[in-house]
């Protein structure tokens, strides 16, 4: 499945847990290979996979779960304080 690093934990956790932000969301992953698309929802869509690891919760829209299969989710801060995620492939 996904992998994860500890920078994108760290992330996801804070984006999750926002004052705005409803118990329960996490990091949704939607759209396809090329053209992926990272959002916060308050809940997963019936059809989405619940990636659950590496102390972190992800909704995986089914379209995206082949677009992210065996990659790995990083994520870092740029010097405006954004965070910006990548994923990219698994180092061998």
């Amino acid at each position: 499945m996904l992998t994860v690093t500890d920078e994108a934990v760290a992330a996801i956790n804070a984006l999750a847990t926002g004052e705005d932000v409803p118990p329960g969301a996490a990091l949704r992953i939607s759209g396809a290979e090329g053209d992926l698309r990272l959002s916060v929802a308050a809940s997963p869509e019936s059809s989405d996979t619940i990636f659950n690891g590496s102390g972190t919760r992800i909704f995986i829209e089914q379209q995206a779960v082949r677009a992210v299969e065996g990659k790995v989710l990083h994520a870092r801060t740029d010097d405006t304080g954004a965070v910006r995620f990548t994923v990219g492939p698994a180092p061998s």
